[in-house]
């Protein structure tokens, strides 16, 4: 499976760039980073039983950023193979190049950069900021190819 990571800011235009590149044909995971604050949220409602969540939110820093990272991209690695899955059943159905060997892309992704800028006062947000960061890191040194998206002009990084 090849990986496209796209990345940029809130209305870089990196949805448009994907739709008129990739069309409707390709996988497309947008917007990672709300999908990593939900993982997060789901992670930290599991685990506050018989803790506040203020308790959560304190344990949140320090070496809890690793832990909570290797989760995140443990359930990252299943969305992608349920979506890899997904892709290779309708490949068997239709060939109309949803899936193809011959370097098309498989699966493209698209996070907003939530790094820069002023560092969140509550722990929840400087935790989800820290974990889509280095979860991105991880994608991108993965990823076939990596593009950051500023005033709708794609630049390719890798």
């Amino acid at each position: 499976m090849r990986i496209v990571l796209y990345v940029g800011g809130h209305a870089s235009g990196m949805n448009r760039i994907i739709e008129n590149k990739y069309g409707a044909a390709q996988a497309v995971i947008k917007n990672l980073h709300l999908w990593i604050r939900e993982e997060l949220i789901n992670i930290e409602n599991d685990t506050v039983s018989g803790k506040s969540s203020d308790s959560f939110r304190k344990d949140m820093q320090g070496n809890r950023y690793d832990v909570l990272t290797e989760m995140i991209k443990l359930k990252l690695d299943a969305l992608l193979t349920e979506v890899n899955n997904n892709l290779l059943a309708k490949d068997r159905v239709d060939k109309t190049g949803a899936m193809n060997q011959h370097n098309e892309v498989d699966v493209v992704i698209s996070s907003d950069l939530i790094g820069s800028g002023i560092v969140p006062m509550d722990a929840f947000d400087r935790c989800w900021r820290e974990v889509t960061g280095r979860v991105l890191t991880d994608i991108a040194s993965k990823a076939d190819e990596v593009y950051r998206v500023t005033c709708g002009i794609e630049q390719r990084l890798k």
